[in-house]
């Protein structure tokens, strides 16, 4: 009795399925919430909850989950009996009942409208943001190459001047990246890759943010197989804009991290383990990620210590990185600093992402 009454007050949705997915007892919260009271719901099959319109990838990790007795959790949109919308921030965990291993199952719901609504307000606006800054930053970019063709430039004022340009570059990709990180939060990015030298986008990074490391009295170093400056090859299966993308993020995340007179390297290594040929990337430097922040390192908004961190550098790094197949990882500590590692499988130059895909 004190639980049902708990239960009744808890402030969120509760449903409790039995082992074969019949519904057993919901709260006021979820007859509130959805139109539907227990008596239009108990004893029936979990299709009566359908209306949380589940969708193909959730319905397929809320089957692997209640199969592997772990919790799924999910933002759902939800039509009351009255055809009214609402999101709902839901979970799922499996409950022993008995010594004979007999379950149940706990669906939790929490109405989360207004926050998506605040967040599509949120996107509508960053996307007028970014509508309006393309057109100045394509002018400041399209004088940067009038400049260098006036053939009155030095050799040190077309170095700057690239320099410039890279930068003004690298705007616009995180500009154009925003809408591509979006989809990917949501689930519904899909992944078009191609063959990529992955070198080539490094060295890239690495000679454009040369010039700020430089004035903070910070040494940078690209090492290819453990070589500094080689000249070599190695091909990925990538999005270049996702993958220079990255690059940037890890990049300027290990410079912001150290002090004067420290050094950060970007080594990238070829792996070699039974059948899996994969590409190490890793970014390292000297500074140690502060205790509070390391578990929550590549979740949104972490950051600690940093007076402009934002904590989005290394979210949209890990989002990145899983979304074209890859892995990452951080290791921290005293004595060995900080060092980020995405791995990617190896790819045959020219080879479509379709066969890559087959093989």
């Amino acid at each position: 009795r004190k639980l049902r009454v708990a239960m009744e007050h808890a402030g969120v949705a509760v449903v409790i399925l039995d082992a074969r997915g019949r519904v057993e007892f919901v709260n006021s919260q979820y007859s509130s919430m959805t139109g539907l009271s227990l008596h239009d719901v108990v004893g029936k099959t979990v299709s009566v909850l359908r209306p949380w319109r589940l969708g193909r990838v959730n319905r397929q990790a809320l089957r692997a989950a209640a199969r592997a007795g772990t919790t799924w959790h999910g933002e759902l949109f939800y039509r009351r009996r009255d055809a009214k919308g609402f999101w709902a921030d839901c979970s799922m965990t499996p409950v022993p009942c008995s010594p004979e291993g007999d379950m149940l199952y706990v669906l939790v719901g929490k109405d989360i409208t207004e926050r998506k609504q605040l967040e599509e307000i949120r996107e509508n606006a960053e996307r007028v943001v970014r509508h309006n800054l393309k057109s100045p930053l394509n002018t400041i970019i399209n004088a940067h190459y009038l400049l260098a063709n006036t053939g009155e430039l030095n050799g040190e004022q077309r170095e700057y001047l690239k320099l410039a340009d890279d930068a003004g570059r690298r705007i616009l990709r995180q500009l154009n990246m925003s809408l591509t990180l979006f989809h990917m939060e949501l689930g519904t990015y899909t992944f078009s890759g191609e063959s990529l030298d992955a070198v080539e986008v490094l060295d890239r990074a690495v000679q454009t943010a040369r010039f700020r490391a430089e004035r903070v009295g910070v040494e940078l170093r690209l090492l290819v197989n453990g070589i500094e400056g080689a000249d070599s090859e190695l091909f990925i299966l990538a999005e270049p804009e996702c993958f220079a993308c990255l690059v940037d993020n890890l990049l300027e995340n290990a410079l912001e991290a150290s002090r004067p007179g420290q050094r950060v390297d970007v080594a990238v290594d070829e792996l070699e383990g039974g059948k899996r040929r994969e590409l190490s990337i890793r970014f390292a430097n000297s500074s140690v990620v502060p205790e509070p922040v390391r578990s929550r390192f590549f979740e949104k908004y972490a950051t600690y210590g940093k007076r402009h961190g934002t904590g989005l550098g290394t979210y949209s790094a890990r989002l990145i990185t899983h979304a074209m197949g890859g892995s990452i990882t951080m290791r921290s500590g005293e004595g060995c600093g900080t060092c980020v590692e995405v791995r990617f499988p190896r790819n045959t130059p020219g080879v479509p992402a379709q066969e890559r895909k087959s093989a």
